[in-house]
């Protein structure tokens, strides 16, 4: 028996099995992220927390960092879906991107949290 997940408003299944044996979906319609030079660079920045930046990127709404502040406000499963990882992780790295000045997190209680990305790092 295979259950779905309602991503971007289509329902899709994954053939990885995860959590109790249920199949969960995740996101099929592809879109181009952009991430910063700067941070594809800086060796702080542990490789899946670039990632995670490029996730947030792909789900944000405005998309010109020269225009506008990208900002996303993803649930953090799906995230973890797209990811391949644990809720647990994504705050480890939501934490380093934050501590560098990356990205924003600002926690809305049990709404999605709301995250601001940066082209440069802010302090």
């Amino acid at each position: 028996m295979e259950s779905e997940i309602l991503i971007k408003g289509k329902a899709m299944t994954n053939p990885k099995k995860i959590q109790r044996g249920k199949r969960l979906g995740i996101v099929t319609d592809f879109h181009f992220a952009q991430m910063p030079d700067r941070l594809i660079r800086d060796p702080r920045i542990p490789a899946k927390a670039r990632l995670l930046y490029g996730i947030y990127h792909s789900h944000s709404e405005k998309k010109d960092f020269r225009k506008e502040i990208p900002e996303t406000n993803p649930y953090q499963i799906v995230v973890a879906l797209e990811l391949g990882c644990s809720i647990t992780t994504i705050w480890r790295y939501d934490k380093v991107l934050e501590l560098y000045g990356w990205i924003k997190v600002e926690n809305r209680g049990w709404q999605a949290n709301k995250i601001t990305l940066y082209s440069k790092p802010r302090r």
